[in-house]
């Protein structure tokens, strides 16, 4: 398992983005070294459909990642996973 960013660094870079907006942890993922290859440079809407269909939505949520998240803009996708792992945080410490 790798350590990686979930929208790829070359692309948001590509697309204007600095590393101080890329480099935040609701971008943080973890995948095999051999998927991260495959995704390389490109937006989730490329890559998306390499996600098994049978058992997508329950990868998505098992990783805290908009069900929708390659129709999301960039900010949207930040801000929607932002509050989904707060959630997730808040529920672990029994804050909610």
């Amino acid at each position: 398992m790798n350590f990686t960013i979930y929208f790829q660094k070359k692309y948001l870079e590509n697309n204007g983005y600095e590393s101080s907006f890329i480099n935040v942890l609701s971008n943080f993922c973890f995948l095999s070294k051999g998927d991260n290859i495959k995704i390389l440079a490109k937006a989730p809407g490329e890559y998306s459909n390499l996600i098994s269909q049978q058992r997508r939505d329950e990868i998505l949520r098992k990783s805290y990642i908009p069900v929708d998240f390659n129709k999301l803009s960039y900010e949207n996708f930040i801000e929607t996973r932002t509050k989904m792992l707060t959630a997730a945080a808040h529920r672990l410490m029994r804050l909610e």
